[in-house]
């Protein structure tokens, strides 16, 4: 029933949505400036700039990287993550130009 009633909205506001959800948080938008100053780094990294236990920064980026605007990939037992530019840049585009 719910997807029923999302379908009256575009493909593109429904995106929207999604990806302002994920940003419904502070740490978040830290994680973000911090990954806009990197082109890349570790998971562990994220406790040098969050106060948080990494359980919780844990949750914070899996939010993060299901609205895609993080990537991940592992190298050995690390998990490096990376900015996702390109839906970073179509958000800010969209958001600016509501």
């Amino acid at each position: 029933m719910a997807e029923a009633k999302l379908a009256v909205f575009s493909s593109e506001l429904q995106q929207l949505a999604k990806l302002s959800k994920a940003l419904a948080h502070p740490a978040r938008w830290q994680i973000l400036e911090f990954m806009g100053q990197q082109k890349k780094c570790f998971g562990g990294d994220f406790s040098k700039v969050l106060p948080l236990a990494p359980s919780t920064i844990s949750q914070h980026i899996k939010e993060l990287k299901e609205a895609h605007l993080l990537t991940s990939r592992n190298i050995g037992t690390k998990v490096e993550y990376c900015l996702n530019e390109d839906v970073w840049q179509k958000y800010s585009i969209a958001v600016a130009a509501k």
